[in-house]
């Protein structure tokens, strides 16, 4: 999953009661993930939004890989596909020719 929706979607699901695999592209990516999700549920724990055995329990239904395979056994996949930012072209209408003159 992409960057941070994928941490963010996994805690989701996973607080709603249903085991998740949570699949990045590489190792780097899963450490990444796990800090995310970490962060996110220590923070709603801080903040008593979170009981910290309910922390521990949707920790528990999230598994982090990077191998495709591990989610052959899944009965509902979601992708979702990293955007690249292209930078936007600044649109300039055509400047009209002027004689000084406004013509009806």
């Amino acid at each position: 999953m992409a960057e941070s929706w994928g941490p963010a979607g996994a805690e989701v699901i996973a607080r709603s009661g249903c085991d998740v695999v949570l699949r990045e592209v590489n190792e780097a990516a899963v450490e990444g993930a796990q800090a995310r999700l970490t962060t996110s549920l220590d923070k709603a724990v801080r903040n008593g939004k979170l009981a910290a055995d309910e922390r521990n329990a949707i920790i528990d239904r999230v598994r982090f890989t990077d191998a495709l395979d591990e989610l052959s056994e899944c009965d509902l996949v979601a992708e979702a596909a990293a955007r690249t930012r292209r930078p936007r072209r600044r649109y300039s209408p055509p400047r009209a020719r002027s004689s000084g003159r406004m013509r009806c």
